[in-house]
C-alpha cells in the first residue's frame, strides 16, 4: 500500500495482514516523505497496532506517527507479532489514564513480540501520572531489535527512555538522549530478569527528577545489561 504525502487522521490495525504500508520514501528513498506523510491518531487509540501474529513481512515505513493515546502504546502497539518498522518518527503520543501501571507512550510490545526497528526516531512521547516507559516499554518475553534508532526527549514516572520488564531488547548503533523520569531511570530501566544488550550505543543527557535514581540506567530485580562500545555521559540523578 503506497501512501501519498498528506495528513491522515486515523488509527491503523494490520489485523494479521502481512503487507507493506509505506510512504513515497519506499519508492524514492527520499526521507522528506517521512515528515510529509503523517498518521494522526486523534487521541482516540494507538496510531498503529500489530496484534494478530503479523510476521516480519508486515512492514510500516516512511511515516510520522503522532497524537496517539492508549492505555498501552500510544504510538505503536505490538503483541505476539514481528513487524518491520523502518524510517519512522514516533512523536507526541501518550499512554495511560488516571491510574498507575499504564505504559509505553511511544511503543509498547509484549507476549513474545520480536519487532525489527530500523532508523526509527522515538521522541517527545509521555506517559500519564505513574506510567512506565516514555519511549518504549517491552515486557513478557519481547525480543525487539533496534538498529540506528534514536530515543529522545521522552518522559515517564519510571523509565523515561526504555523499560525492559522480563524482556530482551538489543540496541545497535543507537542513541538514548535527554529522556526524563520522575522517579527512576531517566534512560533505561531493567527489571524482572531482563537482559538488555547494547552495542555502539550512546546514553547521554538523561535525568531523574526530585529524589530519583538512575539518571542513565537503573538495573533492577535480577536483570543484566551487556555493554560493548557504549558511551554513558552527562546524565543526572
Amino acid at each position: 500500500v503506497l501512501v501519498q504525502p498528506g495528513l491522515y487522521v486515523e488509527n491503523i490495525d494490520f489485523d494479521g495482514h502481512n503487507i507493506v504500508v509505506g510512504s513515497l520514501f519506499v519508492t524514492t528513498g527520499d526521507t522528506v516523505y517521512v515528515q510529509r506523510t503523517i498518521i494522526d491518531g486523534d487521541s482516540s487509540d494507538s496510531v498503529v497496532q500489530f496484534g494478530s501474529r503479523e510476521t516480519e513481512t508486515a512492514e510500516l515505513s516512511g511515516f510520522t506517527l503522532r497524537n496517539g493515546f492508549a492505555v498501552l502504546g500510544g504510538g505503536i502497539f505490538i503483541r505476539d507479532s514481528s513487524p518491520t518498522l523502518s524510517h519512522l518518527v514516533v512523536s507526541g503520543n501518550w499512554a495511560g489514564d488516571d491510574r498507575a501501571g499504564y505504559v509505553g507512550a511511544g511503543i509498547y510490545m509484549d507476549r513474545n513480540a520480536t519487532p525489527h526497528l530500523r532508523n526509527v526516531i522515538i521522541r517527545n512521547n509521555r506517559t500519564q501520572n505513574l506510567g512506565h516507559g516514555g519511549g518504549i516499554y517491552c515486557s513478557e518475553d519481547a525480543i525487539p531489535e533496534l538498529m540506528n534508532c534514536t530515543i529522545f526527549n521522552n518522559w515517564a514516572k519510571y523509565g523515561g527512555g526504555l523499560v525492559a520488564d522480563n524482556a530482551f531488547p538489543t540496541l545497535i548503533e543507537s542513541v538514548i538522549l535527554n529522556n526524563t523520569a520522575d522517579d527512576k531511570a531517566g534512560g533505561i530501566w531493567t527489571l524482572n530478569h531482563s537482559t538488555v544488550t547494547l552495542n555502539d550505543v550512546v546514553i547521554s543527557g538523561n535525568q531523574t527528577d526530585d529524589a530519583g535514581r538512575g539518571g542513565a540506567i537503573f538495573n533492577d530485580l535480577g536483570s543484566t545489561i551487556i555493554m560493548d562500545r557504549v558511551t554513558v555521559s552527562s546524565n543526572m540523578a
